[in-house]
C-alpha cells in the first residue's frame, strides 16, 4: 500500500504460487523511489509523415503514468509521472539505435509491472520487416528496464501478463515467443 501525499509507504508484497515455490513481487514503495521528478513530458521526433504512432502513454492503478516515445536517430525514451510530485522523471534512453522505427509502440501494465515492444529497421518505410524487435519490462519505481533484442524478426503482436505481473509473455501469431520473469529477466530464446 502507498500513503497519499508522499508520506512513508508501507511495503506490501504479493506472493504468487508457481512451480517449485512462490515468486514475490514487491509493490511500488513511494518512500524508496529515488527518481528525479523535474521534467516535462517529451515527444516523438520525426521529419517525415509516417502511418504509425511512435509514442504511448498509460496510467497505472496508483495514478502514476508511464510514457515511451521514439526519437528518430536516437532510440526509445521512457518517462514516468508522479501524481504527488506533479512532474515527469527525466527522459531515460532505454534502447539506443539510429535505425528507423517500425510498426509503432505497444505499452501495457498489470499492477506495478509495465511492458512494451517496438521495432526498428533502416528501410521500414520501404516495406522491409524489422531488423531489431525490442521487448522491455520494468517494475516498481520504473528506474530499471530489462531490455531484450531479437534480430531479423517480424515483430511482436501482443503482451500477455500472468501471475499478477510476475510473468510477461510477448506474443507472435497468437503464441508466446518470448517470456520475462520477475527476478530472472528474459528467458533465452530457443
Amino acid at each position: 500500500m502507498r500513503s497519499i501525499g508522499g508520506l512513508a509507504a508501507i511495503a506490501a508484497t504479493v506472493v504468487l504460487a508457481g512451480c517449485g515455490g512462490g515468486t514475490t513481487v514487491p509493490a511500488y514503495d513511494a518512500a524508496k523511489d529515488t527518481s528525479v521528478y523535474s521534467s516535462k513530458l517529451g515527444k516523438p521526433n520525426f521529419d517525415i509523415n509516417i502511418p504509425h504512432v511512435f509514442d504511448a502513454l498509460i496510467t497505472l492503478d496508483d495514478n502514476r503514468k508511464v510514457a515511451l516515445y521514439i526519437h528518430k536517430g536516437k532510440g526509445t525514451f521512457e518517462q514516468h509521472y508522479s501524481p504527488t510530485k506533479k512532474a515527469w522523471s527525466k527522459p531515460h534512453l532505454i534502447y539506443k539505435t539510429k535505425t528507423d522505427p517500425c510498426q509503432g509502440v505497444t505499452l501495457k501494465a498489470d499492477g506495478d509491472t509495465v511492458a512494451a515492444f517496438f521495432d526498428f529497421n533502416g528501410y521500414c518505410y520501404d516495406g522491409e520487416p524489422p531488423t531489431e524487435s525490442i521487448t522491455t519490462v520494468a517494475t516498481g519505481d520504473l528506474q530499471k528496464w530489462d531490455v531484450s533484442v531479437t534480430k531479423d524478426f517480424d515483430g511482436y503482436s501482443k503482451i500477455k501478463f500472468e501471475d499478477g505481473g510476475s510473468t510477461v509473455g510477448f506474443l507472435y501469431r497468437g503464441k508466446v515467443a518470448k517470456t520475462w520473469h520477475y527476478g530472472k529477466g528474459f528467458t533465452p530464446e530457443r
